[in-house]
């Protein structure tokens, strides 16, 4: 009989994690790093993550998806960030406008791969990558977790995105 593991891989399967917060920080270009360190030293991150990366923090994750933007994805809401001077940038929760579906490795990568252009293969999207794209015409940020690609969707196109990569899944095996 198969292991956990094996059954994962063979039947991937696309979930929706819940109860999560997002909250988007954009920083002027001048005090991009004055604003990111007290963001990640409140939440717990070893780091100013680079473009295109993650940074893993004490209860979430901190996605840099523009040059001068973070995402701060927290699974748990463990205390208010600072509030972040108006000289310095501005802050906006997202977490009502995007849903975060999550796909088993390593078949997340052939399925996703059908509809985008991106090389998701290792090396070009290791673990802690973040990727900004369109799946099915519908614009969304990659995420690569150890086990699994999580992808961050509009809300409101959340529905029809996993329809029809569960529909790309029936067709597959």
């Amino acid at each position: 009989m198969p292991d956990a593991a094996q059954l994962s891989t063979a039947t991937p399967s696309i979930s929706e994690r819940t109860g999560w917060t997002l909250t988007q920080i954009h920083a002027w270009p001048e005090s991009f790093a004055q604003a990111a360190g007290s963001v990640a030293a409140a939440c717990g991150a070893s780091s100013i993550p680079a473009p295109g990366q993650a940074a893993e923090a004490t209860d979430g994750v901190l996605l840099r998806v523009h040059p001068q933007r973070l995402w701060l994805l927290q699974y748990v809401k463990a205390g208010a960030l600072p509030d972040l001077p108006v000289d310095q940038g501005v802050m906006l929760d997202l977490s009502q406008s995007r849903c975060l579906l999550r796909i088993a490795m390593p078949a997340a990568i052939d399925l996703i791969a059908g509809f985008c252009g991106l090389d998701l293969r290792a090396p070009a999207f290791p673990v802690g990558a973040v990727r900004l794209t369109s799946l099915h015409r519908i614009p969304v940020t990659l995420w690569r977790e150890a086990s699994h690609v999580a992808i961050l969707a509009p809300r409101s196109f959340s529905q029809s995105l996993r329809e029809a990569l569960e529909e790309a899944l029936r067709h597959r095996g």
